[in-house]
């Protein structure tokens, strides 16, 4: 599988990275939605973690962007990563909500998942 990590934060890239390697699972990172979207162009995912403050594209904007390029194609499931509980959100345009900090087992289960399907 290969999964895309979008967090402006380096930490919280190496973190997710480290978590994803263990299942030995193929892992991209950008910084921002704007590489995340240059990504997007060339290559495809099984999922996206993204966070949602990020500079020059935040993360709303990135996954806005992400529905519209793959529409009516597949959709790759988006996993939104925030510090933040209360963000109102439109769940149709992603696939769950990770909240920070994260727990190894947490991105675990949802690594699981999307494997399963």
């Amino acid at each position: 599988m290969k999964i895309l990590v979008v967090d402006d934060q380096v930490y919280n890239r190496l973190i997710l990275k480290e978590i994803i390697d263990i299942f030995d699972y193929e892992c991209i990172m950008a910084k921002n939605g704007k590489e995340c979207i240059n990504i997007l162009e060339k290559e495809n995912f099984d999922a996206i973690f993204m966070d949602i403050e990020m500079p020059i594209m935040d993360g709303l904007e990135a996954i806005y962007n992400i529905r519209k390029m793959q529409y009516p194609k597949n959709r790759t499931p988006v996993f939104v990563i925030s510090a933040h509980k209360s963000l109102d959100l439109d769940d149709e345009n992603f696939d769950g909500f990770v909240e920070k900090p994260f727990s190894v087992e947490l991105i675990e289960n949802i690594l699981k998942k999307i494997k399963k399907n």
